[in-house]
């Protein structure tokens, strides 16, 4: 089994509470630039910082993974 962030979800999940990265950025200690490359999918955040954003937004963080069986990914 394969493990994803789902970036659309990190995206909703700040959309709807009209935040700006740099908000996020700035409440839960990371930069802007981290929020942004987990949104756009240019690289995974690493678990810590993924539990971080769940936390701040009050999800858990299972609403931002995608898990995917590999004999249906080839």
């Amino acid at each position: 089994m394969e493990i994803l962030v789902d970036r659309c979800a990190l995206v909703r999940s700040r959309q709807a509470r009209s935040l700006t990265q740099e908000r996020v950025a700035a409440a839960v200690g990371l930069t802007s630039s981290t929020v942004s490359h987990a949104e756009s999918g240019y690289y995974a955040p690493q678990l810590d910082t993924l539990a971080r954003l769940a936390r701040f937004y009050g999800e858990p963080i299972e609403q931002f993974l995608i898990y995917r069986d590999e004999a249906v990914a080839s």
